[in-house]
């Protein structure tokens, strides 16, 4: 009861820890499809061009992570605690789930991967000085990501914002924030899919062990 008690804490930490990262990380994508759209387009004059700037500045920078509780997990595995839980479909869950965080890992270091990919684009593509006053904005609060456009626009001062327009490097940023958007929403569902793994083993525990007796 005390393993099951204290992995009931940590899938409420999960729950919490992941609500907070959907509703991050779905904004984000919404801003990611807005970029595609903008970059789309001609680039054809210095509005447009700095709105692609702006755009990429705020929405390709963070993204929220979930670094889910596996104190007891550990605890379970490490000291033989499996052993001191009799019911199979409670203890079938409870590996499924830790299946379900290290599939989510792996998803995190593939959407990581196509950040890196993206933030080496970038350099190659824009003048990222221009951006000093934003990045130092989000550096000093990782949330402020979610604060309007407005807010970064006006850290960003007149300039030349694309010092390469070959239409090349241009169409290979496209694709650069395509797959990520796209891995990044396929990370939103696993950790979705993790979410719904925790709600009801929380509920098969509790339906199963009377834990505050």
């Amino acid at each position: 009861k005390e393993y099951l008690n204290s992995l009931v804490t940590d899938l409420n930490e999960d729950i919490n820890k992941i609500s907070f990262a959907l509703n991050g990380n779905v904004k984000l994508v919404e801003g990611l499809e807005a970029l595609l759209d903008l970059i789309a387009e001609p680039l054809d004059t210095e509005e447009k061009q700095r709105k692609v700037f702006l755009n990429s500045v705020k929405y390709t920078y963070w993204y929220l992570n979930v670094d889910f509780s596996e104190n007891t997990l550990s605890q379970l595995i490490n000291n033989n605690g499996f052993q001191l839980i009799k019911d199979k479909e409670i203890t079938d869950a409870i590996l499924q789930y830790q299946k379900g965080i290290l599939k989510s890992k792996q998803q995190y270091d593939e959407l990581f991967n196509y950040f890196h990919a993206l933030e080496e684009r970038q350099k190659e593509l824009f003048n990222l000085s221009l951006g000093r006053e934003a990045y130092n904005f989000l550096e000093e609060n990782y949330l402020n990501m979610f604060e309007p456009l407005e807010a970064f626009d006006q850290l960003i001062p007149q300039g030349n914002y694309i010092v390469n327009k070959d239409s090349n490097v241009l169409n290979a940023h496209y694709g650069d924030i395509l797959f990520y958007k796209t891995t990044m929403s396929l990370t939103n569902d696993f950790i979705k899919e993790q979410n719904n793994m925790a709600k009801d083993l929380i509920h098969l525990i509790e339906k199963k062990y009377k834990l505050n007796d």
